[in-house]
């Protein structure tokens, strides 16, 4: 999977609230990402922290072992989440 600026992520498996990942910059071997949260039940967007730096590993590992997938297609409508586009900044 190629990590891209600007792209949300998400887990493949999560509960009632779905911790939701924007890139905002990638530098060498960081990441700077903001996250959200998406509450099914009252499908809410909110967000938890605007700067979060991560090692480059942190998505590698988890794209090889498919537990993070791009909010994209089949998977944004399996989450049933609402239009992310309003909420980039």
């Amino acid at each position: 999977m190629k990590i891209g600026t600007g792209r949300w992520y998400a887990p493949r498996y999560s509960g009632r609230k779905v911790p939701l990942y924007r890139i905002k910059h990638i530098a060498g071997n960081e990441i700077i990402m903001e996250i959200w949260e998406f509450d099914k039940k009252t499908r809410k967007i909110t967000p938890v922290d605007t700067y979060v730096p991560v090692d480059t590993d942190f998505f590698e590992n988890k794209s090889q072992a498919e537990s993070i997938l791009p909010i994209e297609g089949e998977f944004k409508e399996e989450l049933n989440l609402p239009d992310l586009g309003e909420l980039e900044q």
